[in-house]
């Protein structure tokens, strides 16, 4: 069993507390939005939520998901996530095997490597 000093217990103490500290000024913000968007817009409006919902509802949801904009975006982000990751397995792929091979097999593979990532990269945004 390690005997731990003094100094070593405090601060450990101090770090509890400074990453419980941080974690809750992290946490907190999304709490409230959360609770807004469950509260009535009139309690909402006036201020009087803080981490808890006011008049619970969900009507702001429902408004959000009758909305043709709301799929249409989810559409295109869900779109975006596919070809982009596919893409970039991919290119990771076609960047990876020159890299595999030995330089007396292929002798320009950092060149092309180099040049295919970047030209790609550059494309791709």
């Amino acid at each position: 069993m390690k005997i731990e000093s003094k100094g070593v217990k405090v601060f450990r103490v101090f770090n509890v507390l400074i990453l419980i500290a941080l974690g809750l000024i992290c946490l907190l913000p999304f709490l409230n939005v959360i609770a807004l968007s469950f509260s009535d817009k009139i309690a909402a409006a006036s201020g009087q939520v803080t981490f808890w919902p006011v008049n619970f509802t969900t009507d702001a949801y429902r408004y959000v998901l009758d909305q043709g904009a709301f799929w249409r975006s989810f559409l295109i982000s869900l779109e975006r996530v596919a070809l982009g990751g596919g893409l970039g397995i991919f290119l990771t792929v076609l960047s990876a095997y020159p890299l595999s091979k030995s330089s007396a097999v292929f002798k320009m593979r950092t060149v092309y490597v180099c040049t295919f990532s970047s030209q790609c990269c550059s494309a791709a945004v």
